[in-house]
């Protein structure tokens, strides 16, 4: 009789039904990592959470959660993530906003949860408070090319923490800019538990049998009319300072005008991850590719960033296991050339509401990825979609 080969690793992923938002966790072995806890529907958010963690969370700790962009349709459930039990996290990674640029998202709705407001007002110290050990804000100016070379032999030797942030580089420059706009983290920065890198480079976290890899993209972008929101406040504003205002909801009402002056929304600060393994086998490491991969992309805009984002995962997008599709399928974000630089096999994921006003996912988008045989699947306040990978 032959004997069955007995898989060495087992990853489970879960795009969560959430409804309008995005809800993405996997647990790889034992290591959990958490992208996006969002929906527009906060009490059947609050449910899916607690079912989530009463699930998956002995002991409760968390080793890695990334939030791709601050809307609250993408993190409404971070505060029932965090508390009630509380979860330790180890590390969550976020992109950086200016102060004034926190500002404008707590304008897009001023009658949300207090909790909110003073997570946009100071998030790094939000995040620590409610047990999270290290944060990482991430920026990067341009994108880079991936090395071939991802193999974690030499990484993961002798290494005892569970995630390998040796090949993250710091940002000098965003530093500065940090610095000089939330002086108040510069405890943080000292007592290491505030890091600022780039997205350049891998990060890795030791699985059986080899290591698990992450990608990031973050590219800033600037709008050219923010000069103008900065001046139509600062009458209203005096010498109150930016985070104290938005804590504030009556001075957020004074100032809701100003936003009118706006046409950015922060969609595409949203930062893109690429996971995948990369495991030992008899002979050596075999590529990540070898398996696939995933990647996550929040609500970035496909017509903007695409040939950026291909240049910055170069060789790892033509395997791809499962693509999230951007801005829970809305048209205005998708590039349907996207479809010639993946694999025909590549599972698409839509994570939207059944009956938002949004018009989501739309029919364009559909038609498009479905025409060629390509797999969809549609997560929403019913489905939830799940896979699990052996090793």
């Amino acid at each position: 009789m032959t004997q069955r080969h007995r898989p060495f690793l087992i990853a489970n992923f879960t795009f969560h039904n959430v409804g309008q938002g995005l809800f993405y966790s996997s647990n790889i072995d034992d290591f959990r990592f958490v992208y996006d806890c969002g929906s527009t529907r906060r009490r059947h958010l609050s449910s899916i959470v607690s079912k989530f963690k009463k699930n998956y969370f002995a002991p409760a700790i968390m080793d890695l959660l990334v939030l791709s962009h601050l809307h609250d349709d993408h993190i409404a459930g971070l505060n029932d993530l965090l508390k009630r039990p509380q979860i330790s996290i180890d590390l969550a990674v976020l992109p950086y906003l200016f102060p004034i640029e926190r500002l404008i998202v707590a304008l897009t709705k001023i009658s949300l949860p207090k909790w909110f407001y003073k997570f946009w007002s100071d998030p790094v110290q939000f995040l620590i408070e409610n047990g999270v050990k290290q944060v990482m804000l991430l920026g990067g100016s341009e994108p880079t090319m991936p090395k071939d070379d991802l193999t974690p032999e030499r990484r993961m030797e002798n290494e005892t923490e569970r995630l390998n942030l040796n090949e993250m580089f710091d940002d000098d420059k965003l530093r500065r800019e940090i610095m000089e706009k939330d002086g108040q983290w510069k405890k943080f920065l000292g007592q290491g538990r505030l890091l600022v890198k780039s997205h350049d480079g891998l990060m890795f976290s030791r699985v059986p049998h080899g290591a698990w890899v992450f990608r990031f993209f973050n590219c800033r972008v600037k709008d050219s009319n923010l000069s103008q929101f900065e001046r139509c406040i600062k009458p209203m504003a005096g010498r109150i300072s930016l985070t104290k205002i938005i804590r504030s909801r009556s001075k957020l009402r004074q100032l809701k005008k100003c936003y009118n002056l706006l046409h950015k929304d922060f969609n595409n600060t949203s930062i893109v991850v690429y996971h995948a393994p990369v495991l030992h086998t008899r002979r050596n490491f075999s590529h990540p590719n070898n398996y696939g991969g995933h990647l996550l992309v929040g609500d970035v805009d496909f017509n903007q960033k695409l040939t950026e984002i291909c240049t910055h995962f170069g060789f790892m997008l033509p395997k791809l296991s499962f693509c999230l599709v951007p801005h829970h399928g809305a048209r205005r974000n998708w590039n349907k050339a996207v479809l010639t630089k993946v694999s025909g096999k590549c599972q698409w994921v839509i994570s939207s509401g059944i009956a938002n006003r949004y018009g989501h996912p739309s029919f364009n988008v559909v038609k498009d990825i479905t025409q060629n045989g390509n797999p969809l699947y549609w997560s929403n306040e019913v489905n939830e979609i799940s896979t699990m990978m052996f090793f």
